[in-house]
């Protein structure tokens, strides 16, 4: 069964709190600065212009290059001015065009160790994006650093751009060594570029750890670098990255003044791109921060600039982000319009990161349309590839401290070796020496075994603590969608096995919205955990409850027939009549559910739930506050049953079976 506008938003919490600590966004929006530096005055000129205003810049440029003669003097600064064209068309996110330049650079010159060859080289690969483009540029990357003298800044630069594209194929455990071996070969004065470089990719890495404050720090480094160098554009890319690093920290307000300073700094240079990008992420905070409005104008201002520019990644971005506001305005319809054409061919355009969330949103737009066929298949699709990156980025969170402990293992190697050298001299000379180097090596001895005991329990906590991320769900600590999926599978096919009946009950929050609305998300939040702890003390040790999405729980009760589910579900509606809040005395709450059993041969737990789902759209159809009984679960019972259910106050209605809703004395009583 799927949910309406809030429905996955329990296994939304979880993904967002695991994506803080695992994942990071691909800087697709990252402005590619030369790595080398330009010996040729004039194109270092350009070079300066264009961090400063690129869109100008690009005019000037071009004719500059018109100009020269076709000599062989003038091909070494022809090839130097379609570097600088690279990096402006690359500060104005015009990707295609900048790697044209960059190649059309590369094709003069006939030297690949040259410095400027490694600019367009730098140039050309950091504005790949596409995932075959990705995977021949790393082998290229990585057949080219072999050509180059190791610790030199032609192989810092290297070793920077393959951690970019490692880090846009998700592997975050080669690129934090690649960036890391770059930033620490960069440490001298005269390596500040390169250093620059390494500073801003790897903030994305140790962001994707959960390290903001560090994040931060290696942001400001580049900061520092293109305030100090004049380059207004470029600095802005870097505000809007901090902007980014700081809505992952949920720091909002903060967020919004660098994204709105990167987006004035756009206005007045000309950067429709830089604008759109700002008003893309102002969007998705406003949404965030539930100002549908004003998130509505942001995000159709990006969409039309990115249309505009033919930005295909950024526009589906944009695509998704309406999408998400069209359910929540009640716009299933436009959002499923929106969705179909971001995932043409199955989102093969996107940046894989970004597909689960598509899938999951035409998910709801499909359910809240009544196509309930399309919206399971779409979700099955959704948590098959959410399943897989959080497995993957699990897995590459362990590979990254790992492959850190290894690098800052072996620079203690080579520290203590030269220590052991030193103190091999001394000791011709000082005999009483030996006790007190004894004493150090072994308290270095025990400092290394105290670190990696460290480092292996923090990384067991890390996976438990993940584990339990992605089965339970943080608000009402119930079992969230997918591990309450896997546990019922199991529950039900034992009771196959065991020829015992199951009774399944789908139950929704009425007017769960109309709560959020007229108290707040805090009273929403109350509710659903008030509801949560009271329900399971109802239930037996036995039986099954968890959060099915937003509002809906899905509670599992083995060898239970109907009529004793029927009596559980009453005794559940009272205590969510019993519900009361002191800061508003006016809520009032009341549930509607389906129940459907396993009678009649029923092994697939999606048909019994499909069913039930079906049974709890007639409770609600019928004015809510009740509770529908499958009409082939009550026609699979055992005469038993049906007498027991008859006598409760159960009767038939439109081919289902409707609880007795209490009377109004009832009401009063409790």
């Amino acid at each position: 069964m799927l949910t309406d506008s809030h429905s996955f938003g329990s296994l939304r919490h979880a993904a967002l709190s695991l994506l803080l600590l695992l994942t990071t966004i691909v800087m697709s929006n990252a402005a590619m600065a030369s790595c080398m530096g330009y010996s040729d005055p004039e194109a270092a000129r350009f070079e300066q212009l264009a961090g400063a205003n690129p869109a100008k810049t690009v005019d000037e440029i071009k004719l500059a290059i018109a100009k020269l003669e076709d000599t062989t003097a003038n091909r070494v600064r022809k090839a130097a001015f379609y570097s600088v064209l690279a990096e402006a068309y690359s500060a104005l996110e015009l990707d295609a065009d900048a790697r044209a330049s960059a190649t059309t650079g590369m094709e003069i010159l006939d030297d690949e160790t040259d410095p400027l060859f490694i600019n367009l080289l730098f140039l050309e690969t950091g504005n790949t994006y596409d995932d075959d483009g990705i995977k021949k540029a790393i082998a290229n990357i990585e057949a080219k650093i072999k050509q180059q003298e190791g610790g030199s800044p032609a192989n810092a630069c290297l070793l920077v751009v393959l951690g970019l594209l490692q880090h846009q194929i998700v592997r975050d455990d080669l690129a934090s060594a690649s960036l890391t071996s770059a930033y620490r070969m960069s440490l001298a004065p005269e390596r500040a570029r390169q250093r620059m470089h390494a500073a801003e990719i790897l903030s994305y890495i140790v962001r994707s750890l959960g390290d903001y404050r560090q994040a931060l720090a290696l942001n400001q480094e580049g900061i520092d670098w293109y305030r100090s160098h004049g380059a207004i554009f470029e600095l802005a890319t870097s505000r809007f990255v901090r902007g980014e690093i700081l809505r992952y920290q949920r720091e909002h307000a903060a967020a919004i003044v660098e994204f709105e300073s990167s987006r004035a700094t756009s206005e007045e240079m000309n950067d429709p791109q830089g604008v759109a990008f700002a008003n893309l992420r102002l969007c998705n905070i406003r949404t965030e921060l539930g100002e549908l409005g004003a998130a509505r104008q942001l995000c159709n201002s990006a969409l039309k600039a990115f249309d505009t520019t033919q930005s295909n990644s950024a526009r589906n971005e944009a695509l998704i982000a309406l999408a998400d506001l069209d359910l929540r305005q009640s716009n299933p319809g436009g959002a499923l319009i929106r969705l179909n054409e971001v995932l043409v061919d199955g989102g093969k355009e996107m940046l894989p990161r970004r597909v689960p969330r598509a899938f999951e949103l035409r998910a709801q737009a499909h359910k809240a349309l009544g196509n309930h066929r399309e919206a399971l298949r779409d979700f099955n699709v959704y948590v098959e590839r959410f399943k897989a990156i959080n497995d993957t980025e699990r897995e590459q969170q362990s590979a990254v401290l790992r492959a850190q402990f290894e690098t800052d293992k072996q620079i203690e190697r080579n520290t203590v070796l030269q220590r052991e050298l030193e103190l091999q001299n001394e000791r011709l000379q000082r005999q009483d020496e030996r006790l007190r180097l004894t004493v150090i090596a072994a308290f270095i001895f025990a400092a290394m075994v105290a670190l990696l005991t460290y480092l292996l329990l923090i990384n067991r906590r890390q996976k438990q603590s993940l584990t339990r991320l992605a089965e339970i769900d943080a608000l009402t600590n119930l079992p969230n969608r997918r591990h309450l999926f896997d546990l019922a599978t199991r529950a039900l096919v034992n009771a196959q096995r065991d020829n015992a009946t199951v009774t399944v009950a789908v139950i929704d929050l009425d007017h769960f919205k109309s709560i959020n609305d007229r108290f707040g998300h805090a009273a929403g939040d109350y509710v659903l955990e008030q509801f949560a702890t009271r329900i399971r003390a109802e239930l037996r040790e036995t039986d099954l409850l968890g959060r099915w999405g937003g509002e809906e729980f899905l509670v599992l009760l083995p060898n239970t027939a109907l009529d004793k589910a029927s009596a559980m579900l009453e005794r559940v509606r009272s205590v969510a009549q019993s519900i009361k809040m002191e800061s508003a005395p006016d809520l009032t709450v009341t549930l509607s559910a389906g129940l459907a059993t396993n009678e009649g041969g029923t092994a697939d737990l999606d048909e019994i739930v499909a069913r039930a789902d079906t049974a709890l759209y007639q409770a609600k159809n019928s004015g809510r506050d009740a509770v529908r009984i499958a009409e082939d679960s009550y026609s699979n019972a055992s005469t038993g049953v049906r007498r027991a259910l008859r006598g409760s106050g159960v009767h038939m209605n439109t081919g289902n079976f409707e609880a007795r809703k209490p009377k109004e004395s009832d009401k009063s009583k409790s």
